[in-house]
């Protein structure tokens, strides 16, 4: 299930990469190594 909201809320101290992973690391326990392969394939998906 994924989150959206009607206003920026991203984390503006935060790089694109990072922003992607924090809810992956804040609701999961992969691994550190899992989180940068799932991060890296989600924004290779939109460019």
């Amino acid at each position: 299930m994924g989150v959206l909201f009607q206003s920026g809320a991203l984390f503006t101290d935060l790089d694109v990469f990072e922003n992607v992973a924090f809810p992956l690391r804040v609701h999961t326990e992969l691994p550190e190594e899992m989180i940068r392969d799932i991060v890296l394939l989600k924004l290779q998906a939109v460019g």
